[in-house]
């Protein structure tokens, strides 16, 4: 008994820890995804405005500056997602493996208990209460951990469309500029 205990104590702490790590990645997702907008919304205001040759140039290689530096950000956070995939890819097939025993389990305890009274499965009924309570909470997590990972997978496809917009700058932006835009665009096909 004490054994169920640590290694359901183990599971739960790799659980956490991959669902932290997912949620810290999809905040730096949203945020780039955030600065990214801006940058693309300051091209295209640079797109239609008279160049003044000096000013322009500044501006138009901060910005790639910025993008060169959003795409090595962005390329650190998606090995990071990679790099758990690989780690997690064996914990994550024998976590989702339990989830379905225990849905057989908690279905065929549901279908007991209807059937013949939770008297014949020798539960009391406070006994019986803490048993779905807990199944909630496992339940709970799958949900909450996979919504986590939809939100990632989101806000990376947010961040390909807003890149998609590069074709509607003017073709007077910087050449450096447009192969920075370009670049970190044709590095998520």
């Amino acid at each position: 008994m004490v054994w169920q205990i640590w290694v359901s104590a183990i599971v739960k702490l790799a659980i956490t820890q991959h669902y932290l790590i997912t949620l810290s990645v999809q905040a730096h997702y949203h945020l780039l995804n955030m600065e990214l907008r801006q940058v693309i919304d300051e091209c295209r205001m640079l797109s239609f405005h008279p160049q003044r040759r000096g000013a322009f140039m500044t501006r138009c290689c901060s910005l790639a500056d910025q993008v060169e530096n959003m795409a090595m950000f962005q390329s650190q956070l998606q090995s990071i997602v990679n790099h758990l995939e690989k780690v997690c890819g064996i914990e994550g097939l024998i976590l989702y493996g339990g989830y379905y025993l225990l849905s057989i389990a908690t279905a065929y305890m549901i279908y007991s208990i209807f059937k013949n009274g939770h008297e014949s499965l020798q539960l009391t009924f406070m006994s019986m209460i803490i048993s779905f309570f807990l199944c909630f909470l496992f339940y709970m997590d799958i949900i909450l951990d996979l919504i986590n990972i939809f939100n990632l997978l989101d806000d990376h496809d947010t961040m390909i469309r807003q890149l998609e917009e590069r074709t509607l700058f003017a073709h007077t932006l910087d050449v450096r500029l447009e192969q920075s835009v370009s670049c970190f665009w044709h590095n998520h096909e």
